[in-house]
């Protein structure tokens, strides 16, 4: 009877489930963002790479704390093959299920179907998710990566991985998931506008040291049909107001000079698009309201929102004609068209190859904007 029982118990670690074919965790190489590139006839993809048990260590016992990553690269004829060549130059095994990014050159925007095509060798590995980030850059993919952030902050903190963050504190463009991404290039009438990076060389200073940064000044324009160009600074100004940013500055102008600075927040946008005698119309409002964070000159609250109206209708009409010169629908006034009545959609754009809009089918805009607080202060310039 003893025996039979010690059998029984020498046994039983059998009948436990454990996973045997798992790695070590530092063991394992883990690809936080991809880059891809189009360079002489190939393309090249950068991956860059976290070590999990390097996160929080500081160079020197001080200063600035180094991030615990590197960048690789491999070339290919497609981007699958170019990550494949990736893998003959790392010595572990890749997991690629903490990927939070992707970021395409304008180099390989321009390529006929990267983007979908990248985005298909991404979807069907098991590992990936539809949460990564996408953006884009006309600076050098390799130096992007490798620029990390300072103060010791984790490299999964970024713009790149975590852009959310500073978007809610300056909604300047939108940032773009490749659920979402996906989702736009699938409807008819969709135009897509995939965040823009640029480097900016020697940013930050500490002691004798000057490191890099990179910071969103634009959107690069895709749609199903492909590539359809970029618009930078005061170009987009005018975006954020129709995909109704969490907090958008105005500084309106007096004289030519700054006569004070406005935070708005609450941003209600309308779109209404109308078809007469076979021409396309639409007009614009917006609602918002608004708190003071400066001052400059001795103005009533009645002035100073009559300007910043001013200031946003001017953002609002620029930005159109900018997205109307890359014969873009930025504003997607034919998809409202398309979501109330298809069968007028398919006539004015014939069935979606032709773009019905000009430089007078904008009509009007208006803003009902409200100053609802000069901050701690009254409202007088200190």
């Amino acid at each position: 009877m003893l025996k039979k029982k010690l059998a029984v118990v020498l046994m039983l670690p059998l009948l436990l489930s454990a996973c045997w074919d798992n790695n070590e965790i530092d063991k394992v190489l883990y690809i936080h963002a991809l880059g891809v590139d189009y360079k002489e006839g190939e393309y090249q993809v950068y991956a860059q790479l976290i070590n999990i048990g390097g996160l929080g260590r500081s160079e020197g016992g001080g200063g600035i704390q180094t991030s615990p990553s590197t960048v690789g690269m491999g070339k290919g004829n497609t981007v699958d093959s170019a990550v494949f060549d990736f893998y003959k130059n790392v010595p572990q095994r890749i997991f690629w299920g903490h990927l939070s990014s992707m970021v395409f050159t304008e180099d390989a925007l321009k390529q006929q179907n990267i983007v979908l095509s990248a985005m298909d060798v991404i979807n069907r590995y098991r590992e990936t998710r539809y949460t990564v980030w996408i953006s884009s850059t006309n600076s050098s993919i390799r130096d992007l990566l490798n620029t990390f952030p300072i103060l010791g902050i984790s490299p999964m903190f970024t713009r790149l991985s975590d852009p959310r963050t500073s978007y809610e504190q300056s909604s300047f463009v939108e940032p773009k998931r490749f659920q979402k991404f996906l989702i736009e290039l699938n409807e008819p009438a969709h135009t897509s506008a995939i965040p823009r990076l640029e480097l900016l060389d020697n940013y930050w200073l500490e002691k004798d040291n000057s490191l890099p940064a990179y910071r969103i000044n634009g959107i690069n324009i895709y749609s199903k049909n492909g590539y359809k160009g970029k618009l930078v600074g005061e170009q987009i100004e005018g975006l954020s107001w129709i995909k109704e940013g969490e907090r958008i500055s105005v500084f309106p102008q007096k004289d030519g000079y700054q006569a004070a600075s406005i935070v708005f927040s609450n941003v209600k946008t309308k779109i209404k698009p109308k078809i007469e005698n076979g021409s396309l119309t639409f007009t614009v409002e917006v609602k918002a309201k608004g708190t003071i964070t400066e001052l400059n000159q001795e103005l009533s609250e009645a002035e100073i929102n009559q300007l910043a109206k001013e200031q946003i209708a001017s953002y609002i009409k620029t930005t159109y004609l900018a997205a109307l010169e890359k014969e873009t629908d930025l504003y997607r006034v034919t998809e409202t068209i398309y979501r109330k009545d298809p069968q007028s959609w398919k006539k004015i754009t014939n069935n979606g190859r032709t773009l019905p809009l000009t430089n007078e089918s904008l009509k009007k805009i208006t803003i009902k904007s409200k100053i609802q607080s000069s901050g701690k202060q009254k409202l007088k310039k200190t």
